[in-house]
């Protein structure tokens, strides 16, 4: 239950922080595509949990800690993009990108951790 609830939590504060910050613009976002597209993007992440079923991933951390790396900022890069492209807040990329890091970061956690 409270990955579900994480995950929940984390979309609204991602809805709110991309509305507030995108005050220049007529453009909002709703919180439908704020979930899936946070959704979509947690693909690299669901993988890595499925590896993790195979391979215990915490045992081997010369092997999970690069490849959780490399998920996270799969994730990151994608959603961002999505969302820039949603808002066309191109040049304030890196704030969207931030906390959305962040959020994938900690569904990583639990994953592998």
């Amino acid at each position: 239950g409270y990955v579900f609830g994480f995950g929940a939590v984390g979309c609204i504060a991602m809805f709110l922080v991309i509305n507030l910050m995108n005050h220049a613009t007529p453009t909002t976002i709703d919180p439908y595509r704020v979930f899936s597209v946070l959704g979509y993007c947690l693909l690299p992440i669901v993988m890595l949990s499925a590896l993790t079923i195979l391979v215990d991933l915490r045992e081997r951390s010369w092997l999970g800690t690069p490849l959780t790396v490399l998920a996270v900022l799969w994730c990151t890069q994608t959603a961002t993009r999505f969302f820039e492209a949603a808002t066309g807040m191109r040049e304030q990329r890196y704030l969207i990108a931030y906390p959305v890091c962040l959020l994938y970061a900690c569904f990583a956690l639990i994953t592998v951790f």
